[in-house]
């Protein structure tokens, strides 16, 4: 065979081979560093909210859940996956971008942000304080009060988690009163900043007050669950459960009440910013579908939970751009037996 007929058989082979690979999209084994050993602590904690120790204890808890059983394909393990979804909750980037940095497809990211494994944890991670735990819980109030503010057992408020518009049909009730797209999620809190309680489901434009009229923790206080009280801002009604400021105070009792009133119920607020600082995500707008979004909200609530189990680092910045919650406008009606117990506590404490 002379030198033309091999060029013209190679150039033959060749083309074959390009089609064939046109028709046949070959799968890129993609190199996945593991950032545990890449990174410092300090880097690693930075980029992932949680120092390694805290991000392996994590991994105990929820890896059995996430791990690939069948194991087809190229499955990411359950670190990559747990990484990949810490990674989107530290920088509330573009789920693109997400899966950019560990070197997967956008879909895939989708899946994992949605952590169901987390979500489902939600009932024995996320518990109201016990008969055990309330006389603690009422002693961490009475010293952030600075005034001994006796039997608060949660301080209740409610912050707006900024989405992207769900649909054109639904977009005004989305639309809440600082002119943005938002979920309004009720917290309560216990005084070492723990979330006790999580309502993650009401649009922007919902009254705070008509969420804690329609939870399931006002009817468990209402039927006496527990002994003590909530103290929340003016937007909500003042009950027997729930004390709130006096709008126009009278006297010295009622002002001293107001004060320790609000240094008390103060503790949810700095909540709202240390969760939306170590989780950034969810202080900017998030891009995903409307369900994917509740269980983001939920599983960073998990894990703000786990982070002060595992006393992990807060984080500060110098110039916080966390926007302080403001009081309603709206000021609801008063029960006769919620202000009748509001002004025995300042006849009892604060007179």
């Amino acid at each position: 065979m002379d030198i033309l007929n091999l060029i013209h058989l190679a150039n033959g082979t060749i083309q074959e081979d390009y089609s064939s690979r046109q028709l046949r999209r070959e799968r890129v084994m993609r190199d996945r560093n593991n950032p545990m050993e890449i990174y410092s602590e300090d880097e690693f904690r930075i980029r992932y909210r949680f120092s390694k120790s805290g991000f392996v204890r994590i991994l105990n808890r929820i890896g059995d859940e996430i791990k690939h059983l069948d194991g087809r394909g190229l499955p990411l393990t359950t670190e990559q996956q747990l990484l990949t979804a810490l990674r989107f909750y530290a920088t509330g980037s573009y789920q693109r971008v997400a899966g950019d940095l560990i070197g997967v497809h956008v879909s895939t990211v989708c899946r994992y942000l949605s952590n169901y494994a987390l979500v489902h944890l939600k009932n024995a991670e996320i518990v109201f304080p016990t008969e055990s735990e309330l006389p603690s819980v009422k002693y961490d109030f009475s010293v952030l009060s600075k005034d001994n503010f006796p039997g608060i057992i949660g301080a209740i408020d409610c912050t707006h988690i900024p989405i992207q518009c769900p649909d054109s049909s639904r977009a005004q009730v989305f639309y809440n009163r600082k002119s943005y797209y938002s979920i309004n999620c009720q917290v309560i809190c216990d005084g070492k900043m723990k979330i006790r309680n999580i309502v993650a489901r009401w649009p922007g434009s919902t009254h705070d007050s008509r969420i804690f009229s329609n939870s399931s923790i006002k009817e468990k206080l209402h039927q006496g669950y527990c002994n003590g009280y909530l103290v929340g801002d003016s937007g909500y009604p003042c009950l027997p459960y729930l004390m709130t400021p006096f709008l126009h105070p009278q006297n010295h009792g009622e002002r001293r009440y107001n004060k320790a009133h609000s240094r008390a119920r103060n503790i949810v607020e700095r909540l709202f910013g240390v969760w939306k600082r170590r989780f950034p995500c969810i202080g900017s707008c998030l891009r995903t579908k409307l369900d994917n979004t509740l269980n983001i909200i939920i599983a960073t609530a998990i894990l703000h939970n786990w982070a002060i189990d595992f006393k992990e680092e807060e984080f500060l910045i110098e110039h916080s751009n966390e926007e302080r919650e403001e009081e309603s406008s709206t000021v609801n009606e008063q029960s006769s037996s919620g202000s009748a117990l509001r002004r025995s506590i300042v006849l009892q404490h604060f007179t």
